[in-house]
């Protein structure tokens, strides 16, 4: 019996990773839908809120819908105009720095040349500092993310369909939840610890982005506003991010200015990113995440793998999907959700539950 039942679970275990692998495949071949879909479902969840603020200072229901939609118009056009704005900075100004960095390596060149060293590395070594590689690598991301703000009609299509249920789903939720449905109650913890998550993260994001221009600024760093819009929009790749950040403006400094004023560089944004990442977001993003630091990395490198680019910046929305309505409903598998998490609700749960029994056992 016992091997018919190991048997069983074997079976059950391929057939739920070939599910796994279809849906996968799947939602790589549609990135691109999947993304503006669940970048419209951030949006209008965070936009929602503005909508009933609006609503329960008596606005009326087509004014609080109107405003809320100029808004999220007018967010977009800001993010839009800016990357123009960038692209045009950078590529006016990426043939003066190709210029520098080729004296530079022919400099280098010649001293490694002189000094009889790393003779038969010196074309590897040059390699690593080829501004065409970091030039490549930029671009292809840039373009990730134009392809998502070009289709950014799409996107606000969804926002609006999204947004017009803010109306009538409430009231439903109500209803179902009342009724004892488990999955809409988890449904609405997601998007509250997805709130809190977006909130938080765009906070720190801004925060790090302002100081890491005035840092710039400082240095005298070439455009100093793209580079600091760049590390904002970097805060939002969990862990990676911070240190994706440092690299451009690094680079650039080592070409205006040396050595020195590149680490200098490199310092300063590896406290004020580091920071922000490490301690400031933790502690008031708090159990809302609920995952291993492991899983961070691997949402991050895995969904980028899937969604492109842009999953790296929703690899962790979307795992806590995964977790919260996927694992941890299914008793045969939520022991997946507790692994993948950080062990902190857990505590939570354990201190409530002592603390509920002490109260319970105390005499009258």
């Amino acid at each position: 019996m016992n091997d018919n039942n190991q048997a069983s679970f074997a079976l059950r275990t391929l057939i739920g990773l070939a599910a796994i692998g279809a849906v996968l495949y799947f939602m790589y071949l549609m990135s691109g839908l999947i993304n503006n879909l669940f970048i419209a479902y951030i949006v209008a969840i965070i936009a929602s809120r503005f909508l009933i603020w609006l609503r329960k200072k008596n606005a009326p229901n087509w004014l609080a819908f109107l405003l809320t939609l100029l808004a999220v118009v007018a967010a977009f056009l800001l993010v839009i105009a800016f990357i123009i704005y960038a692209g045009d900075q950078l590529s006016e100004s990426i043939p003066n720095y190709a210029d520098d960095l080729e004296e530079m390596e022919d400099n280098l060149a010649e001293a490694i040349e002189n000094s009889g060293l790393f003779e038969g590395n010196l074309t590897g070594l040059l390699d690593l500092i080829e501004l065409q590689r970091v030039h490549d690598a930029a671009a292809s991301t840039a373009s990730a993310v134009a392809d998502v703000l070009s289709n950014a009609a799409m996107i606000i299509l969804f926002v609006v369909f999204m947004l017009v249920q803010v109306f009538t789903t409430p009231r439903l939720v109500e209803q179902e939840i009342a009724q004892g449905n488990s999955y809409i109650q988890r449904i609405v913890n997601y998007n509250l610890d997805l709130r809190q998550y977006t909130l938080i993260t765009t906070a720190i994001a801004l925060l790090t982005g302002t100081l890491d221009t005035i840092w710039f600024i400082i240095l005298g760093i070439p455009n100093p506003l793209i580079w600091g819009v760049v590390a904002a929009i970097l805060s939002f790749v969990p862990t990676i991010g911070f240190w994706l950040a440092t690299i451009p403006p690094t680079i650039l400094a080592f070409i205006e200015y040396g050595p020195a004023t590149a680490l200098i560089t490199f310092l300063g944004i590896l406290l004020i990113n580091g920071f922000a990442d490490n301690v400031i977001k933790p502690r008031y993003i708090g159990s809302g995440v609920d995952m291993a630091p492991f899983m961070v990395i691997f949402s991050v490198v895995f969904w980028a793998i899937i969604l492109g680019p842009v999953g790296a910046i929703l690899g962790v929305p979307m795992t806590m999907l995964f977790k919260s309505i996927l694992f941890e409903p299914d008793k045969q598998i939520s022991w997946i959700a507790h692994v993948m998490g950080s062990g902190i609700r857990s505590k939570e749960i354990a201190q409530e539950v002592e603390r509920t029994g002490s109260a319970q056992d105390a005499p009258d």
